[in-house]
């Protein structure tokens, strides 16, 4: 409910929307106030379940999506880190594409939210190499199969296994830097 005064005003109803929560983990994640580790956790068990359903469910969906940003992300990764940030950009979508595929709302909402925030974690602490974007490349190349091909607990454990080794990447990177570790 919103009230407002004046001639006009009175008690109105407004809609509900998944906006204050969109903000509030959206600002959360951004200020750094969920540690990467957490995060990490909350995102292998959010995004490999997902992996999973999506490949329960493989010939019900449509992967003219999912392929065409995984074809983006091949040619940038090709040539090589100068194009990091839109690397990052399409990655981030095919979570977000990914996760789409559930038709669950909540985990859109969620995963969502996370990769709309996450990129100061990516930005700052996610070696920018030839061998990461290779590895990124190599990840979404056999989970994108095993999703196609119907195989649920590969996909699931791919998507942990990307999700673990992109914030093993981090931590070391932050080691290193001096920036201390989560």
């Amino acid at each position: 409910l919103k009230a407002k005064a004046g001639a006009g005003g009175g008690i109105f109803i407004q809609p509900v929307t998944s906006d204050p929560v969109k903000e509030g983990l959206g600002l959360l994640i951004r200020t750094g106030r969920i540690e990467l580790k957490a995060l990490t956790d909350f995102r292998e068990g959010l995004e490999g379940h997902a992996a999973e359903l999506a490949a329960r469910e493989a010939e019900d969906h449509d992967f003219t999506t999912l392929e065409n940003l995984n074809k983006k992300l091949k040619a940038l990764a090709l040539e090589g880190p100068g194009r990091w940030a839109e690397f990052h950009a399409v990655e981030a979508g095919l979570h977000q594409e990914l996760v789409r595929l559930t038709g669950n709302p909540l985990f859109e909402l969620t995963v969502i939210t996370v990769h709309e925030n996450i990129g100061g974690y990516y930005r700052r602490y996610l070696p920018k190499s030839e061998e990461v974007l290779a590895r990124n490349r190599r990840d979404w190349d056999r989970l994108l199969e095993a999703i196609r091909e119907s195989r649920p607990e590969e996909a699931g454990r791919l998507m942990r296994e990307h999700i673990r080794w992109s914030n093993r990447e981090m931590m070391s990177s932050r080691q290193d830097s001096g920036d201390g570790v989560d």
